[in-house]
């Protein structure tokens, strides 16, 4: 659980490990910025994470080179919107307010999450891992 990948290095659609499998994260709430510590804090917990010292960019309107092929996200849901988070956090599950969603036509809350059209994708900076899942 809590598991992260990038699908690029050190720049790409970021994926979630929950509930029993890899899904992508919406860009709705983890866009916030904190402008005193002049960061996105929860890019910075995905690229901590991913084992980069630090997020320099979150894409916030996709183009159509940066969207994933349809072969890649087909039958991936989205995994998680809402990761409201401070900095702080070991994991984007631990963030406050964070809702599962798994991508329903009819989300009322957050329509835009049940495509993969707003995926996350952060640019992460420092050493770049070797790729892996996990």
């Amino acid at each position: 659980e809590g598991d992260m990948w990038l699908s690029a290095h050190p720049k790409g659609t970021l994926y979630l490990y929950a509930k029993g499998r890899w899904g992508t994260v919406c860009t709705v709430g983890f866009t916030r910025f904190h402008s005193r510590r002049n960061e996105f804090p929860a890019a910075k917990i995905a690229c901590e994470r991913l084992g980069y010292a630090a997020a320099t960019k979150v894409v916030l309107k996709r183009t159509k080179i940066e969207v994933e092929p349809t072969a890649i996200t087909k039958g991936v849901p989205v995994n998680l919107a809402f990761a409201n988070c401070d900095g702080k956090e070991s994991s984007l599950l631990k963030c406050g307010i964070n809702r599962w969603i798994y991508a329903q036509p009819s989300d009322e809350e957050a329509p835009q999450c049940t495509t993969h059209d707003d995926d996350v994708i952060i640019e992460c900076a420092g050493h770049a891992p070797s790729p892996r899942r996990g």
